[in-house]
């Protein structure tokens, strides 16, 4: 039911008096101050300035104060308080939930009944509408003939916008539903009945057209006329809402779907759905969450607490906690939880659920759960509902006589007979009630240990918060639990006491915020995603959640081998619709302060008072007294004070909203005078962060001076190892260019920022994804369009990366020759300076032997390695690291120590190695480190040096994490766990290697999978998983095959042998036996003699165990005797033994013996 409005004595006068003259949005603020109208008239010019009203509106104060105290003798304030002006409302974007009520069969009423009798009907009409609208806070915007416009979210958002307009709705349809009929002059009555439409979405809203004008407080949307379409599909005194009101309800009412729908002048056909009734559940959280609870993530700490208050409980020791927190943290969560820990526990639970509506309705929450424990609906009130009344209060042991009447009254059960009439005044009954309820619970426990939870008590009625005070009291040795809930803003009655505990609940790390994110999407997001999400949230579960949906539910994703991937370009988040009014409602508890967020939400999440007064364009005193509401509303924090005072929005999604409330074309004006203020003030910090500078330039409209900083910001991130960061810099510069047709000079700019895209795209996804391709490929058209060579040159090595990487070798080959020849011609350029033309000979040189190594040709890759670093001078070619993301000196140089190992020359290779990871140690470049590192662990896995292997690995892992680094990360997953199953930890190891591959695999990445199917052997073969083993190098054979990558083919062959003779079957040997030969022949056709050597040795070996001594001897002295270094590696201790098992000549002791 619906309260009476207070009187005009209290604040509610003062709220009422306010809205009449126009300055309603001020309400809040002169309440904070705790003003009303007994001293209004002391207020002066300065108390005003002080509060922060603009010098209009204290003028219109002033005038409307004037007008209300000369009336004052002849009439009480509120008679005077109705005039038909409003305050300036400047237009806004804002999420508006729309109400559109139509009165039923209004237009044949004119044929029934006299105009003058009509005119009151539609009053009549108009008056029970708008009565149940303000009783929700809606906004009755506009009368059209018989029906009504109403807003919910202007001018003042709440929370639950949505839900306010639909329980309205309900409201008025029972308020119509149960009105008499109306009977006229005439023998003929009439039953008013009503449609009602309601829609939710963006609009414009304010004034719309100009100053003076009658189009004040309008909205424009496709919001407004979806309603009002949605009510003519609505029955008779029925609700129907769009799907936009519905998914923002979820379960707080029971519905009926009226399926889809063409609607004149809506874009798109919509569902339709029929509101029946309020949905039965105990709690909010019940109804927004159905059956399906939210992840939980690290609450143990409060948990533990709760149960162990529990267990005290339990043993007769009353207990209460009190669980204080902003909207979203959690509360409702762990409760919840609790109730699922303890479920196995004989005991009894009861929740009540305060409520924003029924802040003034006596006892609502206690009337609320005894109607639903009680199985009654709300509109029942049967002989049934007393008897059933009068059992639970039996099974609390209750006296029947006494309480039942109390209850029945409270329930409005009608008792008959059966008891007579309460002979006691208002407060004796309330007195009553209040000791009958506390009792009724104390009662439930008699029989079992209770468990009681008290829902958002800081909206709780001052009668209920009677009740909770004395049930506080006397739970104490009682074996009772009672968990409350609140925001801050509630404050506890009671005195501190033992038996009462006091939590507040913290918002969740990064870390947490970054599992919650994982729980939620179900599988792995993309870096990028997930940064934004975490970054936005500030922590807060409830948003964490709500953005996760939101981005899963929109078209920003695809998946792909079980996980998801961007299905175009990024683009920033949008606040979701679930969260939007009650970010709104916050900011417009501001009142006039709004605007002054709104501006430093225009800056950025923090901004110095010097620049907000710069931007502002206010006096100071105004601008001060902003902050410091803003400030003690808890929207903002500040650091130091006014003028060197640094600013921050507490909440990165208020700051979204605060912007997100400007027009567009007020949000590119204040841009343009921040991106000029930050130009002429601050030229170091734009200098330092250029995203800062382009963002504003970007939102201005500035587009070519946006897209250079950009790129600016792009690559500042690149050197610094933050490739995700430059990655949405360039991006956004992308996106600049291409909104921009017209934009002068901007292909140009788009080579320009795709050459460094495409660096940064390796970095941080893989050389071999689709995009490096598509985005390298583009270049490249745009360097050929626009005669750029040098760019040209950049893109087509950037394809050949791509085609390297995942083991295109035919089509990496091509471009190799592409980029040697280019080169090449270079050279007899004159225009092109010596520095420019040996650095597309190093890169073009480098490309070529890359890629002949994988295939196997190391003769001719060692060549073109050796004109590399010939090449090469630090001082000459350092800008090749930025322009192509890796130091080419350090590339060189572990490629070549990666060669010479195949081609026998261990000790050497060693060196280069060591050498190639100092160097990248000393330029302090983390792709650059990595690189070298994790070729360092290809090297000591080849030699045979697992601790190094490891240790080189571990390395590259904690640097590749750090960065993002994923090529690397993977490879060096592989070679760790290929380095712990030689080191017995084998379930590890194997795990660790099978991870990393499929992840490596993922990014269309095949160089070196040929090798790193055989490591996977290896693993298996160790652990006897024979057969493992064996469908890992045919998968080896496979990939060898498919893409041309034969460096391990040799290998392969060998490792096959090997795992066949393990069976212990003599037929396996003559198997064996052929595919060393297999072996052999590949090493000497490829020249390598490390490969040679070790299939000498397994051939070797075999011969020897069949008798065949001589015939070992003569196959392995010759090739041992090939070595000139590497004597104290594994490959070579192992041949020397055989050697001398064999009893060969005494040269090879010879040479061993030197070696020692």
């Amino acid at each position: 039911m619906l309260e009476n409005e207070p009187g005009t004595a209290t604040e509610g006068g003062l709220k009422r008096w306010l809205e009449g003259v126009g300055l309603g949005h001020y309400s809040d603020l002169f309440a904070q101050h705790r003003l009303d109208l007994d001293v209004l008239g002391d207020l002066t010019e300065s108390d005003l300035v002080e509060l922060g009203l603009p010098l209009g509106d204290r003028k219109r104060l002033q005038r409307a104060m004037a007008a209300l105290f000369q009336a004052e003798t002849a009439e009480p304030p509120a008679a005077a308080a109705r005039p038909q002006t409003r305050t300036e409302v400047g237009a806004e974007r804002r999420q508006l939930t729309t109400m559109f009520c139509d009165m039923v069969d209004s237009t044949s009423l004119s044929v029934q009944f006299d105009p003058e009798d009509v005119r009151d009907m539609i009053a009549s009409f108009r008056e029970t509408c708008v009565r149940v609208v303000k009783h929700y806070e809606g906004f009755a915007a506009r009368f059209v003939g018989d029906g009504i416009l109403v807003y919910f979210g202007y001018p003042t958002a709440h929370e639950d916008d949505a839900e306010r307009a639909v329980r309205a709705g309900l409201e008025i349809v029972r308020v119509l539903s149960t009105a008499r009929a109306i009977e006229p002059r005439g023998a003929l009555t009439h039953s008013p009945a009503v449609r009602i439409g309601i829609a939710t979405g963006l609009v414009v809203v304010g004034d719309l057209v100009g100053q003076g004008t009658e189009e004040r407080d309008s909205a424009v949307g496709e919001t407004v006329n979806l309603a009002a379409r949605l009510q003519a599909l609505a029955p008779p005194n029925g609700v129907v809402i769009s799907a936009s009101t519905q998914s923002l309800l979820k379960g707080k009412f029971d519905y009926r779907s009226l399926g889809v729908h063409a609607l004149k002048g809506i874009s798109e056909k919509v569902q339709a759905w029929h509101v029946v009734r309020a949905s039965r559940v105990e709690t909010r959280f019940a109804a927004a969450m159905g059956a399906r609870l939210t992840p939980l993530v690290n609450r143990e700490e409060e948990i533990a607490l709760l149960m162990g208050r529990w267990q005290q409980a339990k043993g007769g020791d009353g207990q209460v906690v009190v669980k204080f927190g902003e909207p979203g943290i959690g509360k409702s969560r762990i409760i919840q939880e609790i109730f699922e820990r303890i479920s196995g526990d004989r005991h009894a639970q009861v929740s009540f659920q305060c409520s924003p509506y029924y802040t003034s309705t006596a006892f609502y929450p206690f009337a609320e759960q005894l109607k639903f424990s009680l199985g009654l609906d709300r509109e029942d009130a049967s002989a049934l509902s007393l008897a059933s009344l009068e059992t639970a209060i039996a099974a609390a042991h209750g006296d029947i006589e006494q309480v039942t009447p109390l209850f029945a009254g409270l329930l409005s059960i009608p008792t008959g007979d059966r008891y007579p009439p309460l002979d006691l005044s208002p407060q004796q009954q309330k007195d009553a009630t209040v000791a009958a309820l506390v009792n009724h619970f104390l009662g439930l426990a008699r029989e079992m240990p209770l468990v009681i939870a008290f829902e958002d008590l800081h909206w709780i009625d001052p009668t209920s918060r009677e009740v909770i005070d004395l049930l506080v009291d006397r739970v104490q040795n009682r074996p009772i639990l009672v968990i409350i809930t609140a925001r801050s803003e509630f404050q506890p009655s009671w005195n501190a006491h033992s038996h009462i505990t006091t939590l507040v609940l913290n918002r969740l790390s990064r870390q947490l915020r970054t599992t919650l994110v994982e729980r939620v999407a179900g599988r792995e997001l993309p870096k990028e995603v997930v940064e934004e999400i975490i970054v936005k949230t500030d922590g807060v579960p409830l948003f964490l959640e709500e953005l996760t949906k939101t981005v899963l539910e929109s078209n920003l994703l695809t998946e792909r081998h079980g996980r998801y991937v961007l299905s175009g370009p990024w683009r920033q988040l949008a606040i979701p619709a679930t969260l939007t009014d009650s970010l709104m409602a916050r900011l417009d508890r501001m009142g006039p302060f709004k605007r002054i967020a709104q501006i430093g939400a225009t800056i950025g999440r923090e901004f110095s008072y010097e620049t907000l007064q710069a931007v502002a364009n206010t006096p100071a005193e105004q601008i001060e007294a902003a902050l410091n509401h803003l400030e003690e509303a808890g929207l903002v924090m500040r650091r130091g004070h006014p003028p060197d005072a640094l600013y921050s929005f507490k909440h990165v999604m208020i700051q979204n909203a605060a912007h997100a409330s400007l027009l567009h074309s007020e949000r590119r004006k204040l841009h343009a005078r921040i991106a000029q203020v930050l130009a002429e003030m601050y030229p170091e910090k734009t200098d330092r962060e250029p995203e800062l500078l382009a963002h504003h330039l970007t939102e201005s409209g500035q587009s070519e001076g946006a897209a250079s900083f950009w790129l600016k910001a792009g690559k500042q991130a690149a050197r610094s190892g933050a490739n995700l960061e430059a990655i949405g810099h360039l991006r956004r510069g992308l996106s600049v260019v291409q909104a921009n047709a017209r934009m002068q000079g901007g292909d140009e700019m788009e080579l320009e920022l795709r050459i460094a895209l495409g660096n940064a795209l390796i970095a941080a996804k893989g050389y071999a994804v689709q995009e490096v391709e598509e985005n390298y490929t583009r270049a490249l058209e745009l360097g050929q369009q626009l005669d750029d060579d040098e760019k040209a040159f950049a893109a087509t090595r950037g394809l050949w990366v791509c085609h390297f990487i995942r083991a295109d070798l035919t089509r990496a080959h091509d471009l190799s020759v592409e980029l040697l020849k280019f080169a090449k011609r270079e050279r007899l350029n004159e225009r092109s300076q010596p520095a420019q033309q040996t650095g597309y000979l190093i890169e073009a040189h480098r490309s070529i032997a890359m890629t002949m190594l994988y295939r196997g040709r190391f003769a001719a890759s060692q060549h073109h390695l050796h004109r590399c670093i010939n090449l090469y001078s630090p001082d000459l070619h350092s800008d090749l690291m930025e322009r192509h993301g890796t130091d080419p000196g350090v590339v060189s140089l572990s490629y070549l120590g990666y060669l010479l190992w195949f081609l026998g020359r261990p000790d050497a290779a060693r060196q280069h190695s060591e050498q190639a990871i100092a160097n990248a140690e000393k330029i302090r470049h983390p792709f650059t480190l990595a690189f070298a590192l994790v070729f360092g662990a290809y090297l000591c896995q080849h030699l045979r040096d697992v601790e190094g292997t490891r240790d080189h690995a571990n390395r590259a892992m904690i640097i590749a994490t750090e960065h993002g680094f994923l090529h690397w990360k993977q490879q060096a997953a592989i070679l760790r766990g290929w380095a712990l199953t030689q080191l017995g930890e084998a379930d590890e190891g194997l795990s660790q290697m099978r991870f990393g591959l499929d992840e490596y695999e993922a990014m269309d990445s095949w160089l070196a999978g040929c090798w790193f199917r055989c490591l996977l052997a290896e693993a298996y073969a160790k652990v006897g998983m024979r057969d493992a083993a064996l469908r890992a190098l045919d998968g080896a054979l496979a990939t060898a095959r498919r893409t041309g990558d034969h460096s391990y083919l040799a290998e392969v062959y060998r490792l096959q042998g090997e795992i066949t003779l393990s069976d212990g079957d003599p037929a396996s040997v003559q198997e064996a036996e052929e595919l060393f030969g297999l072996s052999l022949d590949v090493a000497r056709k490829q020249g390598a003699l490390s490969w040679e050597l070790r299939t000498a040795v397994s051939l070797a070996r075999l011969s020897h165990q069949a008798g065949k001594r001589e015939h070992a001897r003569l196959l392995l002295v010759p090739i041992v005797n090939r070595f000139s270094e590497g004597f104290y590696t594994p490959d070579l201790k192992q041949a020397m033994q055989l050697v001398n098992e064999l009893d060969a000549d005494v040269p090879v002791r010879e040479q061993a013996d030197a070696a020692r």
